[in-house]
């Protein structure tokens, strides 16, 4: 028997892993014209990266003291891409690699934009047989068994037992429970609480009233971030990067000038409503709670 078989295996497209960057820090070589823009105008390109990320392109431009505008969006981009790291990480990066750190950046908003198809792999399998289709051929038709045919079935008759009466069991009585369900939930597309409800979370208010900077780094800690950078608050950036990651996070309309709009005129309430924000929805964002309360009758 002669058999030939070939198989061509094909891999066309690639896509980024979701829990890493597409690229790493200095490859700047998989990226020419991204390297280039940031070594010929390096305020340009950090412009571009954060509008085609979604947010004000003149953020970065504000970006003078510390590096905070740059660790909020990392640390925004690492959450909208599912991307493994934490704030502290992005932190040395920046400060160790700050140029290359604003390309990888670059790159990644880049690549995600434009969304690269995943691989797609073709296998083509080719066989050819000669003597063994031949000898195949030659051969007679295969045996046929004839279909086995079951007798009819024959009940035995029926007969019935003897009626026995059960012992009579009483049945005990259920006790009586009265469920009282009370649902709060949160409208998406809103806040919970308007900037100027402080009454509604008392303590909260009396917080922000005593110990203003306890509540920007306990909200900004609960919400995930390093609760140090409302400390380095200039101009309202940290805020802003804040809000706008608050909005996207939990699903609230609204846009990043009116976020710059209500800090500059409302700076405290609105510090108030993102830490009731965050006290009622938590990091994962659940927008329902449920009490239940069961009364024995």
């Amino acid at each position: 028997m002669a058999m030939t078989s070939t198989t061509t295996v094909i891999q066309v497209g690639g896509a980024p892993s979701s829990r890493n960057w597409s690229t790493e820090l200095c490859d700047c070589c998989t990226d020419t014209k991204t390297c280039c823009c940031g070594f010929w105008c390096f305020p340009c390109m950090q412009c571009k990266a954060a509008g085609d990320f979604g947010w004000c392109c003149a953020m970065p431009l504000l970006d003078f003291f510390c590096c905070a505008v740059s660790c909020c969006l990392r640390s925004s981009m690492r959450e909208r891409y599912n991307i493994d790291g934490s704030c502290c990480n992005d932190c040395c990066a920046l400060m160790w690699c700050y140029p290359f750190v604003w390309c990888q950046m670059a790159r990644e908003v880049k690549i995600r934009k434009h969304g690269s198809a995943p691989p797609t792999t073709t296998v083509i399998t080719n066989q050819v047989t000669s003597r063994y289709m031949a000898y195949q051929q030659q051969q007679p038709p295969p045996y046929q068994q004839q279909p086995y045919q079951q007798p009819p079935y024959q009940q035995p008759p029926y007969q019935q037992p003897p009626y026995q009466q059960p012992p009579y069991q009483q049945q005990p009585q259920p006790a009586i429970t009265s469920v009282t369900t009370t649902t709060h939930s949160v409208t998406s597309g809103m806040w919970s609480s308007g900037v100027c409800d402080c009454c509604s979370d008392m303590e909260t208010c009396c917080c922000g009233y005593w110990c203003f900077p306890c509540l920007q780094c306990k909200t900004t800690g609960d919400f995930g971030w390093c609760c140090c950078l409302p400390l380095v608050d200039v101009c309202c950036v940290v805020s802003c990067c804040l809000r706008s990651s608050m909005r996207e996070r939990y699903g609230i309309n609204g846009s990043c000038c009116d976020d710059c709009c209500q800090l500059l005129w409302c700076y405290p309430c609105v510090w108030c409503q993102m830490a009731r924000e965050v006290k009622t929805r938590g990091r994962t964002g659940n927008t329902s709670v449920i009490t239940t309360q069961v009364i024995q009758v």
